[in-house]
C-alpha cells in the first residue's frame, strides 16, 4: 500500500453508515458506495460486489485501462486481479474510448487496434491491496458466489480518455445499456459496505498475494 493509499485507510477506520453513499451501479455490474471524504482531494470510494447479483451493462467487454492509476485494499473477500501488461498494437481488437453523456454510457471505435497478449492473474485477498498503473489493461472478477469490497483511488493524474477492448464486429460507436439501481440491491450493497469497514483489521493480517502467469 502506498503512502496515499494508507492515508486513505486511516480515513476509512472512522467512517460511520452516515459518512456512506450515494450507491450507484457500475456498469460492470459492481456496485460504487461514494464518500463524502477524500485524501488529497481525490474521493475516497468503495466497489462492492454482492454474493449473486452481477447486473452488467451490455455489451460487455472487461479488459479496459484506466486514465489514471487506481490504488484498491481488499477489505474483505478476495478477487482476481488480470492484467495484460505487453499487448502488441497494430492488428487484434479494435480499441473503443469511453464517454458518458445525459446518464448514457457511450463506446467510440478508434484507429487502433491491439492483441492482449498473455494475461497475468493475482489473486488478492483481504488485508492486501494492489495497483493498477494508468495505461495497463486490466479486468477485475469475482466470482458470482462470493462478494468482494475495496477501498478505491483513483489518483490525481487523469488526462487521455478510458479505454476498452472491444468486438472486432462491432460498430463504430455502441450505446452502453446502464441499468437502473434498485433500492433492494443498493441496500444490500451499502449493508457489505459497512460490515468490511467494521471488521476492518489492517496490519492484522498476513499479506495475501499469489501470482500466476
Amino acid at each position: 500500500m502506498d503512502a496515499l493509499g494508507s492515508r486513505a485507510l486511516a480515513i476509512a477506520r472512522a467512517l460511520d453508515r452516515d459518512s456512506l453513499g450515494p450507491v450507484t451501479l457500475h456498469p460492470y455490474g459492481f456496485y460504487i458506495v461514494a464518500t463524502k471524504e477524500a485524501v488529497d482531494e481525490i474521493p475516497i470510494r468503495f466497489h462492492v460486489w454482492v454474493e449473486g447479483l452481477r447486473r452488467a451493462q451490455e455489451p460487455v467487454w472487461p479488459p479496459h485501462c484506466h486514465r489514471s492509476t487506481m490504488t484498491s485494499h481488499v477489505l474483505s473477500g478476495a478477487l482476481t486481479n488480470v492484467t495484460w501488461p505487453r499487448p502488441l498494437l497494430g492488428f487484434g481488437q479494435p480499441l473503443y474510448h469511453t464517454e458518458i453523456a445525459e446518464g448514457r454510457s457511450y463506446l467510440h471505435r478508434t484507429p487502433v487496434e491491439l492483441t492482449l497478449g498473455s494475461p497475468i492473474a493475482e489473486r488478492v485477498e483481504a488485508g492486501s491491496s494492489y495497483v493498477v498503473p494508468k495505461g495497463i489493461f486490466h479486468d477485475t472478477q469475482v466470482p458470482l458466489e462470493a462478494s468482494c469490497v475495496t477501498l478505491c483511488l483513483f489518483h490525481a493524474d487523469r488526462s487521455g480518455k478510458s479505454l476498452v477492448a472491444g468486438a472486432v464486429d462491432a460498430p463504430a460507436v455502441v450505446e452502453a445499456n446502464r441499468l437502473a439501481l434498485g433500492e433492494d440491491e443498493a441496500r444490500r450493497a451499502l449493508a457489505l459496505c459497512c460490515r468490511a469497514l467494521d471488521t476492518l483489521t489492517i496490519g492484522k493480517r498476513k499479506r495475501g498475494v499469489r501470482r500466476s502467469a
